[in-house]
């Protein structure tokens, strides 16, 4: 009876796992066979699921979540309101592989409101296009993506929609603790009610935001609010934010609310409005004391002031307010050291794209590379498979360039069959 019992044993662990793989269309959660989502069903499977949060998820189909009304973070939800997270955070790989999640709909009162409530050390979300997100929260950190970022990582993320709570809202991105955001960006109508409110993120401590922009209008009750970030304690780099900015109190800011960190060759344009402390740029920098604006432009036009920095004049060195016609001319941004597509003075990372002068505001190069785009002219031709080529086998920032299509920080196959998959389009 021993072996008897052992062989059932066998076949109900062997079938089980099958049964177990089924609820995801496949994989078994390591690196190099993720869960498979590809359905709605196994997606709803993974929400629940907290006991697999440290696995890796591949998105293999566009999923729409119309008709279906969340009270909570969809992915790694607060569950105790009285004392910060007390959840089961997301410590895996999530991969949205280029895929559509639309209408994710949360309707809460809680905290840590998102698609994923917390995304912790080791985390990982890429690939992933959120769109017509309608997000109401009466609670504190609030994201279209992530509602609370803590040491993990987000790349090539995009956001559409709406979204709003009290304090620490952005687009993307509630607040990141050393977190690391690169090639994203939100449309989204962000409104907060208290403080620390971004168009793509509420605040950003000790963490980096590179190569991202926001476009959408952004609104908030309290103090610190901007186009870009509510508040910046650490590092942005490369970014950009175009949408209206109102605040109904102080330190508002085309980009940044207030700055007491780092921020690098980045520009915004959209109007500002608030109490006090108003930037084209940055609402305030603490007086000067920690904060440092390197290579920024804000339109002075557009904007609707002559002010870069709300609270200290004149504005720092580093802040430089130009009219519309100077901010779409290539020369401006590469006399002080913006690394274009097209030229190698600045660099060969290919970080910016103007192809042509008084045509409109620089662009990432990113945002053309997506459809195999890497070169000017606009348009995917002979041109861009030559950049391709001058490009292949790349593995670096400096040697990628502008032809990562697919955004895993190397040059190879996938990027090609982008580019033939956009040819002559």
């Amino acid at each position: 009876m021993k072996p008897l019992a052992c062989l059932w044993v066998g076949v109900f662990c062997i079938f089980s796992s099958h049964l177990y793989a089924a609820t995801y269309g496949g994989g078994n959660g390591t690196a190099e066979n993720p869960y498979r989502i590809t359905s709605r069903a196994d997606f709803l499977a993974l929400a629940a699921d907290t006991a697999n949060y440290d696995k890796c998820f591949i998105l293999t189909a566009d999923i729409d979540l119309a008709g279906e009304t969340f009270t909570t973070a969809v992915i790694a939800p607060d569950t105790d309101v009285t004392d910060g997270f007390q959840g089961t955070p997301f410590t895996g790989v999530f991969d949205g592989s280029g895929h559509i999640l639309d209408h994710l709909t949360i309707f809460a009162d809680g905290n840590f409101t998102g698609l994923f409530g917390e995304v912790r050390s080791g985390g990982q979300i890429r690939n992933l296009d959120l769109n017509n997100v309608d997000i109401r929260n009466g609670g504190y950190y609030v994201g279209g993506l992530v509602a609370h970022l803590y040491d993990g990582t987000l790349r090539s993320c995009h956001v559409s929609g709406s979204v709003g709570g009290m304090g620490f809202v952005g687009g993307l991105v509630g607040s990141s603790f050393f977190g690391a955001i690169d090639f994203c960006h939100a449309d989204c109508s962000v409104t907060g009610l208290s403080s620390h409110v971004g168009g793509l993120i509420g605040y950003n401590y000790d963490g980096t935001i590179q190569s991202c922009y926001a476009a959408g209008t952004t609104y908030g009750n309290g103090t610190y609010v901007g186009g870009l970030a509510g508040r910046n304690d650490s590092t942005i780099t490369s970014c950009y934010a175009t949408g209206a900015v109102a605040g109904n109190y102080y330190f508002v800011g085309g980009l940044v609310g207030a700055n007491w960190g780092l921020i690098d060759s980045c520009f915004a344009t959209g109007s500002v409005s608030g109490m006090g402390y108003i930037g084209g740029l940055v609402g305030g920098v603490d007086y000067g004391i920690h904060a440092t604006t390197r290579s920024c432009f804000w339109d002075q036009e557009t904007s609707g002031t002559s002010d870069g920095v709300g609270d200290i004049d004149p504005d720092p060195e580093g802040c430089l307010g130009k009219i519309s016609a100077q901010m779409k001319i290539r020369s401006t941004f590469t006399d002080v050291s913006w690394d274009f597509v097209g030229e190698s003075a600045n660099g060969t990372a290919d970080v910016w794209r103007m192809c042509a002068d008084s045509v409109d505001y620089p662009r990432l190069s990113w945002e053309f590379s997506s459809v195999g785009d890497f070169d000017c002219p606009d348009g995917v031709a002979m041109d861009d498979l030559f950049y391709l080529a001058s490009r292949w086998c790349a593995t670096t920032p400096e040697t990628v360039g502008a032809s990562d299509a697919n955004g895993d920080g190397k040059t190879d196959l996938a990027d090609l069959a982008i580019l033939a998959a956009h040819w002559l389009k």
